[in-house]
């Protein structure tokens, strides 16, 4: 049980190419929320430089739930 619960925080904490975090995302997403793609995730990148000033890498902890806030007002599938 311990392993499975510190793959999980390793998968969460890891940083990731933006296309490997749109897999990632876009296969942990409840049904109801639309799936994400290429252009959402530059267009956030493009409005939050400061998540990014150190690197283009992105993780499921630092940027999940801020991508998820800011989705519903700026994404293509309004």
């Amino acid at each position: 049980m311990t392993k499975k619960i510190d793959k999980e925080l390793q998968a969460n904490q890891d940083l990731v190419t933006r296309e490997a975090f749109l897999e990632f995302y876009n296969q942990g997403i409840p049904e109801n929320f639309s799936q994400v793609t290429i252009q959402d995730l530059k267009d956030f990148e493009a409005a939050n430089p400061r998540l990014f000033k150190d690197s283009k890498l992105w993780s499921l902890d630092k940027h999940r739930k801020r991508l998820m806030d800011w989705l519903p007002r700026h994404s293509s599938h309004k």
